[in-house]
């Protein structure tokens, strides 16, 4: 009888071990299956935050080109713009049949600068080289204005200037220019100052009885 009872709490024991084996083995499973559960939240909430980081990054990008092609578009209308006034700043009635286009500019502004009518500035070039800033006569009268080396150290010297380039456009009307206006300045008039330009101090008397001068207002008032 003992012996039996024995054998009965043994067997009691060893089920109830069993079954605490088995609980614990189910506790560490839904541990297990719990972390897991984590992870999965974890991964599946950086993954949302790195989706979001991407559609900001695409985000900022499409403005970033947004704004680039609203600024290419703005300096593309401002460069026509520009184009469009220096046209119309470079375009005036008075000279437009007599001046190239690529003079005209310049030739206004400078003769704003010595109060010249443009237009008379325009033939008188015009008679001298034809607009050509390269050309040089048999005397070496040189560029726009056909100005005698001579000449053009004495306009340099009332100028001020230093160095010059005699066949740059600019330079070379704006010393003509000049001369043109002392010549006035001295003469009291434009005939005079225009015989004066072409033939020298002996000339101005002859104002618009000399040859030069009424080749000049010829072509100042063709298509008048």
């Amino acid at each position: 009888m003992a012996a039996a009872l024995v054998v009965l709490i043994a067997g009691l024991v060893s089920l109830l071990y069993e079954f605490g084996r088995v609980q614990g083995a189910s506790a560490d499973l839904a541990a297990h299956e719990v972390g897991l559960a984590g992870e999965r939240v974890e991964q599946e909430a950086w993954a949302s935050q790195r989706q979001q980081v991407r559609l900001s990054h695409a985000r900022q990008l499409q403005v970033w080109e947004e704004r680039s092609r609203a600024e290419t578009a703005l300096v593309a209308h401002r460069s026509l713009v520009h184009q469009q006034t220096r046209y119309q700043a470079a375009s005036d009635p008075r000279v437009d049949d007599l001046v190239p286009e690529a003079y005209r500019r310049i030739l206004l502004e400078v003769a704003a600068e010595y109060n010249i009518d443009p237009r008379l500035l325009a033939a008188v070039v015009t008679i001298e080289s034809r607009w050509n800033a390269r050309a040089v006569g048999a005397h070496q009268d040189s560029g726009l204005m056909q100005i005698l080396p001579s000449t053009a150290e004495a306009i340099a010297r009332g100028m001020g200037l230093k160095e010059y380039n005699i066949f740059d456009p600019r330079t070379n009307l704006s010393m003509g220019a000049w001369y043109l206006r002392q010549l006035y300045e001295q003469y009291g008039s434009w005939p005079q100052a225009l015989a004066a330009y072409n033939g020298g101090p002996a000339a101005a008397q002859q104002g618009a009885n000399h040859r030069y001068t009424q080749q000049v207002m010829a072509v100042y008032h063709q298509g008048a």
